[in-house]
């Protein structure tokens, strides 16, 4: 009689530890330069967390968010990673915030820590003053934002995550916006203090003999398999007259989500996101129609939305979230060669100076296909 091992996924046995970056926070000035945050080499990198805080005064009159609004104070996050064929973050404050709505970084069975009011008896004001908080009434006040930024595909699996210990500096680039990136009049608007802290969550790797299930066919010497990454990104079209709208998307890798926010303007009348001005969507692979009877209105495409996420997105935002299922629903592009996301503006719709249609894409790549083939048999 033989016995078999149990095995594992290495993730069983990777302890989670975290630090603080630098040792505090770092000044951060509206369009100021770019802060270089160094990540130490320790372990596998699984997660970044930023938060932003400021002691500010409104005066004159009520701040008025524009474009992609309060989060988009970062005008970019960049993980820069050596070795890596695209960044795994490239994007944004307001599309980071939002993939932090859709992800499941800290629990497999709920969505982040955006939960609903608690009540009373259970209420908590120092969480209070601690959650995501931009106010825009007159006087003097205070800010928080908080980012995750995770390398890996998900809390239970962690394929993106980076190996640390034996390569080169990586480092989290961090891009203050401009205030009219996301101020309708910046003027209104003074910060004496501004600073960003970044946290680095790291695994630890597994103890030796621990029983690991091979990925690959040569796995590393720890078990843990290093050949995926996640990448996250940023783009954005004009939008040109109304009715269709079409957004190509690059097909490569494999694409978990695609996510649209659309702005009338960006500055002045109509500078905010705005969902009434999509009447209907479509979404096309190698011609193939993802609605067959023709495009889907809005109003049906965001109910599907707020049922596959758990909650609405922000207003102005559509998400084709590829990933609700697993990989049954991934887009593999091998055999793609044309992505299209279409969005039908209203025709009633009368957007202002230079509207605009963002997206942001949430991808896995295989970076030892013919390892991964030979491991699955």
């Amino acid at each position: 009689m033989t016995t078999s091992t149990l095995l594992y996924p290495a993730r069983f046995f990777m302890k989670p530890f975290r630090f603080d970056l630098g040792g505090g926070d770092k000044p951060f000035t509206l369009s100021g330069p770019t802060i270089t945050v160094a990540l130490r080499k320790q372990g596998y990198l699984d997660m970044l967390v930023a938060h932003l805080t400021a002691d500010y005064t409104v005066a004159n009159a009520a701040l008025v968010f524009i474009q992609l609004g309060a989060y988009n104070a970062v005008k970019n996050f960049n993980l820069n990673v050596p070795n890596k064929p695209l960044p795994p973050f490239n994007l944004g404050g307001f599309f980071a915030h939002l993939w932090n709505l859709r992800n499941r970084d800290f629990s497999p069975i709920r969505q982040q820590w955006r939960y609903p009011a608690q009540g009373t008896l259970d209420a908590n004001p120092y969480w209070a003053a601690l959650v995501d908080s931009f106010p825009v009434g007159l006087g003097a006040t205070n800010l928080t934002l908080w980012w995750v930024l995770p390398t890996h595909y998900s809390v239970d699996d962690i394929r993106g995550t980076v190996p640390l210990g034996n390569q080169e500096q990586a480092n989290l680039l961090i891009t203050p916006a401009p205030g009219a990136d996301f101020l309708d009049t910046p003027a209104n608007f003074t910060a004496a203090t501004w600073v960003v802290d970044v946290e680095q969550v790291w695994l630890a790797p597994p103890p030796p003999g621990a029983p690991i299930a091979p990925t690959t066919s040569a796995p590393n010497a720890d078990g843990v398999d290093i050949d995926w990454e996640m990448a996250y990104d940023e783009t954005y079209q004009a939008i040109v007259g109304t009715g269709l709208q079409q957004v190509a998307i690059t097909p490569n890798y494999t694409i978990l989500g695609i996510a649209h926010a659309v702005s009338g303007a960006t500055a002045g009348t109509g500078a905010q996101l705005d969902s009434a001005s999509v009447d209907a969507l479509q979404f096309i692979l190698n011609s193939q129609q993802l609605f067959p009877d023709g495009p889907l209105p809005r109003e049906l495409f965001d109910f599907h939305d707020v049922y596959e996420n758990d909650i609405p997105l922000p207003v102005g935002v559509v998400m084709y979230d590829r990933d609700v299922l697993g990989k049954s629903d991934w887009i593999y592009t091998d055999s793609l060669t044309e992505i299209a996301s279409q969005l039908y503006i209203d025709a009633g719709y009368t957007p202002g100076a230079n509207p605009r249609i963002y997206t942001s894409t949430r991808r896995l790549l295989d970076l030892n296909p013919a390892a991964h083939l030979l491991a699955a048999g």
